[in-house]
């Protein structure tokens, strides 16, 4: 009788329970509740971004100009994927209809929505839009130097606010419409329609620039990294010792153009049939080249191009040390991002596990409900313990960058982004005009260009004038000393011939009586000599001046080409980021509103409490790809910035 009882008290709790719940519940606008109930409009749009981020307009169908509006009608079942598809309206042109179900089945699987209760599928229509792009000016791999005419304009597209997280849960939550968030703010503003996509065949079609806000301290801090990071590379103080190297270099070159002076003196004190005697003299010589070939003028503009090479290889460096630094500080930015909101979003599933225990506690709920809220909310437990080793490596990798050894600090713990304009042709454009590695191809070529005439230079007769003049003193111990004055000049010519060398030489000689001569002397000598096979050399360093000329300007061709390349997949990877940028921001949006829903549904019993729990864990997810896209849209800036030299302004 008692165990009765206790079961009938236990119902009349759980009928009380429910009773004022419902009275709660009931208490809000009718439309609000029955609002729950409909089919989300931000799903339809969710499925239709994605879809649109798939959408490939074929090449064939826009140089034709053909262009129209596919229908596409098709089954989501409950695991996401296409149960069945159809054409309910064509374009007309059976290329594009092909294109519209090709994006459709390429971005399934599709999240299958709770709020459709009772449904094991759901029907949508969905329209693919494919429009011929204008005004733009294409770049391809053939025509390396784009037309310097900007886009005129842009297809103008309807846009909705995204606001920061907070502000959404208040927003979705009261109903109320709300403005957008400031440029200080977290947010980002997403076309519900997705532009045309980068065509591989090298074209670009109409992008609308995505609109962000970016804080002001961040570019500070950020630089502030930079500098640090360019004082501790180790790379680039070596580059800069070549700087000074090669500065020496042309110091040097400089120098071989100019006479060359010698002094020299000697003394000795001897002896001659026991008799001493003491000699001394002091001359000075002058070498200086009357005619060279051209070689010591080639090899001081060969030093200079070197100055330069030097200059922007250490630039090169420079520029790697930059985009290195930019993509770990936005790794940390975003890794403390993560951190900053799953807290808010673990104090929240922590708030909703304490009331799925306090009825627990009342057996209001079964056990393996229990079970099930502790399942899910661990792991977004096991998030937040992930994300701290995170943060971890990434300071560790920027401590490393920095090469410094303590922890850097970073004040920013947010996100955002900025509107920018940018097109393909200006940035390829601003590449060939910035990129150091086009400079550093161009100069070589000179560099090369200068090693085959200083080659052919050697060839050439070498003329060198040589005089020089002494004052000489010398005598017996026991008698004064004896001035007199010694002098010479002369020609040398030098021509090699073939493998083989002529050397000849004019000189006139003049000086007076030394000690031990009684008589001046003066004389002219012509001299020859001919050395036969001693420069075999020259055959092979004129092969080598040759291979290098040839090697360096098939690297400047080829080098203009890469870049070209290396710019046009930064800027698709740019694309592709602002896409899933956008993306995951309306999939973040729509995990949220429906997390709300099943918590209200919960909370009436049409659903078990585990679904409100597994809805915070699905929203958490979508908050993770969301921060994630936000990192990688700022890497893939990185990357486009230095893939352009740096040439762009953001």
């Amino acid at each position: 009788m008692k165990k009765n009882t206790n079961h009938q008290i236990k119902t009349i709790s759980k009928t009380t329970f429910s009773i004022l719940l419902s009275l709660i519940i009931f208490s809000c606008p009718f439309k609000a509740i029955s609002a729950m109930l409909v089919p989300d409009p931000e799903y339809v749009g969710f499925i239709q971004q994605k879809i649109n981020s798939y959408s490939v307009y074929p090449p064939e169908a826009n140089n034709k100009g053909w262009e129209g509006v596919v229908k596409i009608k098709f089954t989501i079942a409950q695991d996401g994927r296409i149960k069945s598809m159809d054409i309910a309206e064509t374009s007309g042109y059976p290329l594009l209809d092909a294109a519209a179900m090709m994006a459709v089945k390429d971005a399934s699987p599709y999240p299958f929505p709770d709020i459709y209760t009772g449904n094991k599928e759901v029907d949508i229509v969905i329209p693919v839009t494919f429009k011929k792009s204008h005004g733009v000016k294409t770049v391809t791999l053939g025509n390396l130097i784009p037309d310097k005419k900007a886009p005129e304009s842009l297809p103008p597209q309807q846009q909705y606010p995204l606001l920061p997280l907070d502000q959404r849960i208040k927003a979705e939550s009261s109903g109320k419409p709300q403005e957008p968030a400031p440029l200080t703010e977290q947010g980002i503003l997403a076309p519900k329609a997705q532009p045309e996509k980068f065509d591989l065949t090298g074209k670009f079609k109409d992008i609308e620039p995505k609109k962000h806000a970016i804080p002001a301290t961040m570019f500070e801090e950020l630089n502030d990294m930079i500098d640090i990071a360019l004082l501790n590379n180790q790379p680039t103080k070596i580059a800069q010792e070549e700087v000074e190297l090669a500065q020496l270099k042309v110091n040097e070159a400089k120098r071989n153009l100019y006479p060359n002076l010698k002094f020299s003196a000697y003394t000795t004190d001897g002896e001659v049939f026991k008799v001493g005697y003491r000699e001394r003299e002091a001359k000075i010589q002058v070498d200086h080249p009357v005619y060279s070939g051209g070689v010591f003028q080639d090899t001081l503009d060969q030093s200079l191009v070197n100055l330069k090479i030097s200059e922007k290889n250490y630039d090169r460096l420079k520029l790697d040390v930059v985009q290195k630094a930019e993509t770990a500080y936005y790794n940390l930015v975003a890794a403390r991002m993560q951190l900053h909101e799953k807290e808010a979003l673990f104090k929240e599933a922590n708030d909703l596990m304490g009331k799925i225990n306090q009825l627990a506690a009342i057996e209001m709920v079964i056990p393996l409900e229990v079970n099930s809220s502790k399942s899910w909310f661990n792991q977004l437990e096991f998030q937040m313990k992930s994300i701290q080793q995170d943060i971890y490596m990434a300071e560790t990798t920027l401590k490393q960058i920095l090469n410094t050894s303590g922890t850097p600090k970073v004040n920013i713990q947010i996100l955002e982004a900025k509107p920018l304009d940018l097109y393909l042709d200006t940035c390829i454009e601003a590449a060939l005009m910035h990129r150091p590695e086009i400079y550093l191809s161009e100069l070589l070529v000179k560099f090369n260009d200068y090693g085959q005439k200083i080659e052919k230079d050697k060839d050439k007769l070498n003329i060198t004038f040589e005089t020089s003049y002494g004052k000489y003193q010398g005598a017996y111990k026991t008698e004064k000393m004896k001035n007199s004055d010694n002098w010479y000049a002369g020609l040398k010519a030098t021509k090699p011939w073939g493998g083989n060398t002529v050397n000849s030489s004019l000189t006139h000689t003049r000086s007076q009586p030394k000690f031990g001569e009684t008589s001046p002397t003066a004389g002219t000598t012509l001299s020859a000599e001919f050395t036969l096979l001693d420069n075999l050399k020259r055959y092979s360093e004129k092969k080598k001046a040759d291979i290098d000329l040839v090697r360096a300007l098939s690297d400047l061709n080829e080098s203009a080409k890469t870049i070209a390349f290396e710019v046009q997949d930064a800027f698709l990877n740019y694309q592709k980021a602002v896409l899933q940028l956008n993306t995951s921001s309306a999939e973040m949006k729509f995990r949220r509103n429906e997390a709300e829903v099943i918590r209200v549904r919960a909370m009436v019993g049409e659903t078990s409490l585990s679904n409100a729990m597994e809805a915070l864990y699905s929203f958490s997810d979508a908050q993770t790809k969301y921060i994630q896209a936000l990192a990688s849209y700022y890497i893939s800036l990185a990357n486009l910035k230095k893939a352009t030299g740096y040439g762009i302004k953001l």
